[in-house]
């Protein structure tokens, strides 16, 4: 884990990994990248997933796989 990650995992923030898996996921359920970020918008007001913390990050998920 890089000293980035590191910081970001302290502030609860998502990492890379999770955000692969999280376009994964959403890639396999028909949803574009942008789809992605329209949905973030919507819910969190952010523009990155990036921004996503670990419960939001669930939430994402659990919505996009139903």
């Amino acid at each position: 884990m890089s000293l980035e990650e590191t910081s970001d995992f302290q502030k609860g923030l998502i990492t890379k990994a999770q955000i692969k898996r999280l376009y994964t996921v959403a890639n396999d359920r028909g949803w574009t990248h942008g789809g992605v970020i329209d949905l973030i918008k919507q819910n969190y007001g952010y523009q990155s997933t990036t921004e996503l913390n670990q419960a939001q990050y669930d939430e994402v998920v659990k919505f996009i796989e139903t």
